[in-house]
């Protein structure tokens, strides 16, 4: 076994320990604490907008608003617009596909390659790159869920989709742009940070790494019968979301990649633990439902905000949290979305292996 292997597995057990020596600063006064509220007020605010939508999954909705709040209103909308780019985009590249070319496993899987392939090469170095991204995980989604429900529901899907997305990323700039007027003129927030934009050349490096994101993803709709289509809708999502990665840390063998795939394992583990018991606990009472909620996004967003290097693994508590407890969501699809998270996670180890022993760049 390599140093760099050893190292992975001491991290992984070091990780639980470095989470809850973090947690005790959870309820600390500062601007962390004003960025914890206006999360969970965005987050709650998605659910009761999500909940008007029959047939919906309130998750989705919940966790956009999740990722697009942020503290600065500039920014907050830039991700708002951008994730609503893709998804519009990939809903109609998903829609077409379904309806006048692919509705069948194996031209489904050439399509998800082809999809894939180019989505994860501009996530990395694209202008747009969360909107690409957003792109590939919203045309997987919608031509996943064809192949269990079948194609005459696809307009259904999308239209549910997109809404979800849209209440989410409503609630949160609703949210931050009260808050700018309010909390935010007496705790001011930490100063704007935006991606420096990367000229988008052909990068053979930047090709490779896209290439196993789309062989990781292209077998998926042949094996979503038997995996459900929950959980191989998470499988893609999670190949796409671990791959991508700063261009930066592409040029250099850091082990971005596999650190990545720890700290999703981990962080989704803890979540959907954590929901679950919680489910156990409070059943489907919607005031605890609801103030359990809010104590886990606050643990999931503290763990982004005072964790360096674990900021991952408070994303993925969050989403797996979510998925998970939200009213409406059930315990079996919880554990389906858990069980694409770690069949994704096992495909694109096992790729990466492979890749290794074919002496490709190791990222």
């Amino acid at each position: 076994m390599r140093a760099a292997d050893l190292s992975r597995i001491a991290e992984l057990v070091r990780i639980p320990t470095e989470i809850v020596r973090g947690l005790s600063g959870l309820f600390r006064a500062g601007p962390q604490r004003v960025d914890q509220l206006e999360v969970i007020l965005s987050v709650l605010l998605a659910i009761a907008l999500a909940r008007l939508l029959p047939g919906g999954n309130t998750g989705w909705a919940a966790f956009s608003g999740y990722m697009v709040a942020r503290a600065q209103w500039r920014l907050c909308l830039r991700r708002a617009s951008l994730r609503m780019l893709g998804t519009l985009f990939g809903a109609l590249l998903g829609y077409l596909t379904v309806r006048f070319g692919a509705a069948q496993p194996l031209p489904l899987a050439a399509a998800m390659f082809a999809v894939t392939l180019v989505c994860l090469y501009m996530s990395v170095l694209g202008r747009r790159a969360y909107a690409w991204l957003f792109v590939g995980i919203t045309f997987a989604m919608v031509t996943i869920d064809s192949l269990g429900a079948g194609a005459a529901s696809v307009d259904h899907f999308v239209f549910v989709r997109v809404m979800e997305v849209f209440f989410g990323i409503s609630a949160s700039a609703a949210v931050s742009a009260l808050s700018t007027l309010t909390l935010r003129r007496r705790v001011p927030a930490r100063p704007l940070q935006l991606r420096t934009p990367v000229p988008c050349s052909w990068n053979p490096l930047v090709g490779r790494h896209a290439l196993q994101a789309a062989l990781a993803t292209g077998w998926i709709p042949l094996a979503a019968h038997w995996m459900g289509t929950d959980a191989a809708a998470q499988a893609a999502i999670t190949v796409m979301a671990v791959m991508t990665v700063a261009p930066a840390k592409l040029q250099t063998p850091s082990g971005a990649i596999p650190r990545r795939v720890v700290h999703r394992f981990v962080g989704c583990a803890l979540g959907a633990t954590s929901a679950l018991v919680t489910l156990a606990t409070v059943g489907h009472n919607l005031p605890l439902t609801l103030a359990a909620v809010a104590l886990g996004v606050a643990v999931g967003r503290h763990i982004e905000n005072e964790s360096g290097e674990l900021a991952y693994v408070g994303t993925q508590f969050s989403l797996a949290f979510l998925v998970v407890l939200v009213p409406g969501a059930s315990a079996e699809a919880g554990l389906a979305r858990f069980t694409g998270i770690l069949i994704g996670i096992a495909v694109l180890t096992g790729l990466r292996l492979i890749a290794r022993a074919l002496h490709w760049r190791e990222v």
